[in-house]
């Protein structure tokens, strides 16, 4: 009997795991009875957590694209998304306050999303949430005092009413990072060369911009506090800032859009900065302010150096070819030949009797005509002075130097009138003669076109002025740019009411040639 209720048992188990394979062939590729209902259709953003937006204000309308999923076994089905941005209030009960966050949710007005409702239709995988930030506004909300150390952010959350939202990837924060376009000097100073002769030179000024974003900017002029504090003083130059007569240009621009390389005319008044440059290092300082919201300034100053052309001065110290065409006469025991013969002596050249002291013959003040031996520009003049102790002989008040671009002058002396007029044998009392080879010196003198170099001031009848006394030609004639091959120097004796003694001497001549122009030689 147990035998048979042991088969009974057995039968039953066979049959009821056939029934069981029977009943899984059934279902096999076809779970929809037991599949949980969720998984039918998800819905997910593909970016969650923080994400990092980084636009410029040359982006001006940024769009930032937020794709959102749908997955899970029904994909042919429609489904509706909402899509909200969390107000400051959640941010802050969900982030700030639970994670210590400094979250900061951009006003309305600096974003819109264009896709506030989406439908994901049958077969498609997911469809785009697109959010347009104003990026100018973005930046100028940056620069706001109240916002500094604050993460500037939009939330943008997504739901839907009928099928299953990822609670955790429903929500992405968006945290927004504006660079701002960029103007600047392309260089903090720069040299101009103002030409020789014309009243006006105009020259641009370039200003760089990054960003294509239209940029209004404001060009300022240092005052001459500014300009020494920041420059003078720590460069240890003298820059003297141009007044508003010595240049003109327009205190405003707009550069464009796709400018990068911005000309700003200035045109510099080249008369009154020669006339002022003795006084130090001309320049117009500048400095460049932004007026656009969004843009700012890199390289804010810059120096615009104004210089005429620099000259290269070489001394002719060989005087080997130098001599004497004609003059004034000279004291027999001081002659003309002496102030070119190379040595530094207090001998030296004697004038005649000057006027006012007894013996003076109406000759005028002292002079003569050097041949130099070669056309030169002439960039420096000297003598060299030495007062005995007022006893016959004294310094000038001053000392006259020109030149000539005639090619040959010639008083038409025969070389007897030359020797006479030039080495007397008699100290006072000259001849009707001798004073006509002086007169008629004179008047063809006045027939030569000569050109004033410079003049030698300053001087006094003391051992103070004893030594080599040199003159500059200043600029504005230097920029004539005058060769000659000849020299004119003219003894102004001091008043005899004045003077320590009834003549001038001077012991020796120098002359600096200018041998190269801006670096190039003459």
């Amino acid at each position: 009997m147990k035998n048979h209720l042991y088969k009974i048992g057995t039968y039953i188990l066979a049959l009821a795991g056939i029934v069981s394979l029977d009943a899984c062939n059934d279902i096999d590729g076809n779970y929809d009875e037991i599949v949980p209902e969720s998984y039918y259709t998800i819905i997910s953003l593909k970016d969650t957590g923080v994400l990092d937006v980084i636009m410029s204000v040359a982006d001006k309308d940024y769009v930032q694209e937020i794709p959102v999923l749908k997955g899970g076994l029904h994909t042919d089905e429609v489904v509706e998304v909402m899509v909200e941005a969390p107000s400051q209030a959640w941010i802050d009960a969900n982030y700030n306050e639970r994670q210590g966050t400094n979250y900061k949710v951009l006003p309305a007005s600096m974003y819109r999303i264009t896709d506030y409702h989406l439908k994901i239709g049958p077969g498609e995988t997911g469809r785009s949430v697109h959010v347009v930030f104003d990026a100018p506004a973005i930046y100028a909300e940056m620069q706001k005092p109240e916002n500094s150390g604050k993460s500037l952010i939009l939330p943008v959350k997504i739901a839907t009413a009928t099928k299953t939202v990822r609670t955790d990837k429903d929500v992405v924060i968006l945290q927004c990072s504006v660079s701002p376009a960029v103007v600047g000097f392309d260089r903090e100073k720069m040299t101009v060369k103002l030409p020789d002769h014309e009243p006006q030179f105009s020259t641009g000024i370039i200003v760089q911009k990054s960003g294509e974003i239209a940029t209004d900017v404001r060009f300022e002029v240092m005052s001459q506090d500014d300009l020494d504090r920041d420059f003078g003083i720590p460069a240890g130059v003298n820059y003297v800032a141009l007044t508003s007569d010595m240049y003109s240009m327009e205190p405003t621009a707009t550069i464009d859009e796709n400018t990068e390389f911005f000309t700003h005319n200035v045109t510099f008044n080249t008369d009154r900065i020669r006339q002022a440059a003795d006084n130090g290092v001309m320049v117009l300082p500048l400095r460049l302010v932004s007026l656009t919201q969004g843009a700012v300034v890199s390289r804010s100053e810059m120096l615009i150096e104004c210089n005429f052309h620099e000259y290269t001065l070489a001394t002719m110290s060989d005087k080997s070819s130098w001599s004497v065409v004609y003059g004034t006469p000279s004291m027999p025991y001081g002659r003309f030949a002496n102030i070119i013969d190379g040595m530094e002596d207090t001998f030296g050249w004697y004038s005649h009797t000057c006027e006012g002291w007894p013996g003076y013959q109406g000759l005028g003040n002292p002079y003569v005509v050097i041949n130099l031996g070669s056309r030169v520009m002439i960039g420096q003049c000297g003598v060299q002075l030495a007062w005995s102790d007022g006893y016959y002989d004294t310094n000038p008040m001053a000392v006259e130097f020109y030149t000539t671009e005639q090619d040959n002058l010639d008083p038409g002396f025969t070389p007897a009138e030359s020797k006479q007029l030039l080495y007397p044998n008699d100290e006072r009392n000259f001849s009707d003669e001798f004073l006509s080879l002086a007169e008629r010196a004179r008047n063809y003198d006045n027939t030569v076109n000569w050109i004033h170099l410079a003049t030698l001031t300053g001087l006094s009848q003391t051992q103070a002025c004893n030594g080599v006394m040199k003159v500059a030609v200043p600029e504005s004639v230097l920029s004539y740019q005058h060769r000659g091959h000849y020299l004119k120097i003219v003894v102004i004796p001091f008043p005899a009411s004045q003077s320590l003694a009834d003549r001038a001497k001077i012991s020796e001549v120098y002359v600096d040639r200018v041998s190269a122009i801006d670096g190039e030689s003459l």
